[in-house]
């Protein structure tokens, strides 16, 4: 009675997105662990233009969205944020990290919607700019074998056959080409990024009927547990350019293989590192979550006994833990080869917005008491940061 019905066109549509883009994660995953691995440009090009193609519908849907569907923004002004209490403006919206806008919604499913959409379009993104940095590092023309028998397997929707009957019709994306679509994906990553933040106090304050506004229901909290991780996940994988840093070093690590909360200097670099680039190999230990699950690796390593001759396979390495919200360990071909020509939209403040994020995912592991929050500032080594910070603000 008081919710409203996903049993509509938006509400299906929505849906099959969150679908296909799952099902392209995978094929993407099947990709990057195929022997022989891609040895050219034109091998990869066909799955990228399927995640193209599939991001044009996630805009599309979101484009033409019917009255119920969408959502009030204002920006994290003085203003607005007066409206709220003083615990949610010190943790959420004024804190180091804190999103420039807060966005407000009818109800709590409408929040979960909106949080599955954008937590799977950042998948989608993810992958696209994975495929871009491997493609980056291949030859444009070399004899072409298709990977399709990967794609059928999957059932996923291929491209029109006759479109690539001729081989001489397919022409390989260049560096220019590519720089173009990475500095697109790249911004409409941090775009997605910067909306899911600007989501959270509107799903921590949105209003249920029979329920207290002062009542943060743990749903609430179960609700934004992965959008938060996946984004904590996206952030520590290197991809995205930090704001911080002029130029980035060429094979961009994960933010828990750069040193120590000491600031030492990185030894790719020689600059001091950020507080937030730290050693996670104690943090598990150090607060007790020794019990937590061992994180999931690949099923299968990558194997470069098989590359195919000319083709810059670099071997897998599993020395550093995975994130706890990414069971598969880093190829050290999705990072990007360099960040040079970047402009200031296609960068992040990646220790504030890390920080921000763990303080949300410590305050819903803490306070709402679902435990799988904390697997991420436990492992990730945010306690030092967060817990002091976030258990002054509600009085503990």
């Amino acid at each position: 009675m008081y919710l409203p019905s996903f049993s509509t066109s938006s509400g299906i549509f929505v849906v099959g997105l969150i679908w296909k883009s799952a099902q392209l994660h995978a094929m993407w995953h099947e990709t990057k662990r195929s022997v022989p691995q891609p040895s050219n440009r034109l091998e990869l090009q066909e799955i990228l233009q399927l995640a193209l193609d599939l991001d044009a519908e996630f805009q599309a849907w979101e484009s033409d969205l019917p009255l119920p569907w969408k959502y009030a923004m204002e920006p994290n002004s003085t203003e607005s944020r007066a409206k709220y209490s003083s615990k949610w403006q010190r943790l959420v919206l004024t804190s180091h990290g804190a999103p420039a806008e807060i966005h407000s919604y009818t109800t709590l499913k409408i929040c979960s919607m909106w949080g599955y959409y954008r937590t799977s379009r950042m998948f989608l993104l993810h992958d696209l700019l994975e495929m871009l940095d491997w493609m980056s590092r291949l030859p444009e023309m070399e004899p072409r074998t298709s990977l399709t028998r990967t794609w059928r397997r999957l059932a996923y929707r291929l491209p029109d056959k006759e479109q690539f009957a001729d081989e001489q019709t397919v022409t390989a994306l260049d560096d220019a080409a590519m720089r173009i679509l990475r500095s697109s994906v790249t911004k409409s990553l941090i775009r997605t990024i910067e909306e899911t933040c600007s989501s959270i106090l509107g799903t921590l304050t949105v209003p249920v009927h029979g329920k207290s506004p002062d009542d943060v229901m743990g749903m609430k909290g179960h609700v934004i547990v992965w959008p938060l991780s996946t984004m904590d996940a996206i952030l520590s994988s290197g991809l995205l350019p930090d704001s911080n840093e002029s130029a980035q070093p060429s094979a961009a690590p994960r933010s828990s293989s750069t040193g120590s909360l000491s600031g030492k200097g990185s030894p790719a670099t020689g600059k001091a590192i950020h507080t937030f680039y730290h050693d996670t190999s104690l943090a598990t230990a150090a607060y007790g979550f020794s019990s937590l699950p061992s994180i999931p690796r690949s099923p299968e390593p990558y194997d470069s006994t098989h590359t195919r001759p000319g083709a810059p396979h670099m071997p897998f390495t599993s020395e550093k833990r995975s994130h706890p919200f990414d069971s598969m360990s880093m190829h050290p071909n999705d990072s990007p080869i360099d960040h040079m020509g970047i402009t200031a939209s296609e960068t992040m403040d990646i220790p504030a917005k890390r920080e921000w994020l763990n303080s949300m995912l410590y305050y819903i592991g803490t306070e709402l008491g679902i435990q799988k929050a904390m697997a991420v500032p436990v492992l990730e080594g945010y306690m030092p940061i967060v817990q002091a910070r976030v258990d002054n603000i509600l009085g503990r």
